[in-house]
């Protein structure tokens, strides 16, 4: 039962003085920072860092369900490093080493027991994931991946005690919507940002923009596929995009999935994924 779930998890905090977490607004670190703080009340500390890597209005949910909880809550202003924008296989390294460990120096300054963050058990089922390399190696904390609680677990924990985002898609950075190589520009990334909330806002609930340079590949989930040509949808997509700077528009037939932008990598290197 979730109930005996979040008991663990609010259990795993016991050894700690206080707690800080590492809190991007998804439904994982909110059900950490909700034990969190159940375990620690004033003693627990959610961050989140506002970043060009962050879809919109990322920072407007953390705020809401960091409310909700009633954790203290601190928003940190963080530029894009320009080993990140160069865009190689190790990016999600090199982005969660630093953020991650501005936390571990955030943590020691002012006196936090533990830095933690919201990996789950389902996160370290294979694929290719150097951002979990970079926690380990700062000493970051992961109790759902520690206590093997999975992603489906945590919306049952994140619905019974009220989370308002327990429903709420997995939102990987932006920089994952480009072809490893292609070095990224701050308005590429507001671009596919954009066009993203654009077609959300029509209605659709998972929206990957892909950016190929001149060309958009739309992923949705594939059961609302059919939703892209009808209510006249498709031309209003095509002509946003194209107002974006897109030249053209083309829709992923087989549907949103974690990884597309590895499976050109699949032949040489199995179990690969752009984690978003």
């Amino acid at each position: 039962m979730s109930s005996d779930r979040l008991a663990e998890l609010i259990g795993w905090f016991a050894p700690f003085s206080s707690v800080l977490v590492a809190f991007s607004g998804g439904v994982d670190s909110s059900v950490v920072a909700y034990a969190a703080h159940e375990a620690k009340g004033d003693r627990s500390l959610a961050v989140t860092f506002d970043s060009p890597l962050l879809p919109p209005g990322e920072i407007q949910d953390a705020t809401l369900v960091a409310r909700t909880i009633g954790i203290r809550h601190e928003i940190i202003k963080s530029d894009v490093p320009d080993v990140v924008l160069a865009n190689d296989r190790y990016r999600c390294y090199y982005c969660k080493k630093g953020e991650m460990g501005y936390l571990v120096n955030l943590a020691k300054d002012r006196g936090f027991g533990v830095v933690v963050d919201g990996t789950n058990a389902s996160d370290l089922n294979g694929g290719w994931r150097p951002g979990a390399k970079a926690l380990s190696e700062v000493g970051v904390r992961s109790p759902l991946a520690e206590l093997g609680i999975r992603k489906d677990e945590v919306r049952s924990i994140a619905k019974e005690v009220g989370l308002p985002n327990f429903s709420k898609p997995s939102m990987a950075c932006l920089a994952s919507r480009f072809p490893y190589g292609h070095r990224i520009t701050l308005n590429e990334l507001k671009k596919v940002g954009v066009a993203e909330l654009y077609i959300r806002q029509l209605g659709f609930k998972v929206v990957r923009v892909r950016d190929f340079g001149n060309v958009a590949r739309i992923e949705v989930g594939r059961e609302e596929i059919p939703m892209l040509f009808t209510n006249g949808n498709s031309d209003r997509v095509y002509s946003r995009l194209r107002q974006l700077g897109f030249d053209y528009v083309d829709v992923d037939i087989m549907g949103y999935r974690t990884g597309s932008m590895d499976e050109p990598y699949a032949a040489v290197e199995s179990g690969a994924s752009n984690e978003g």
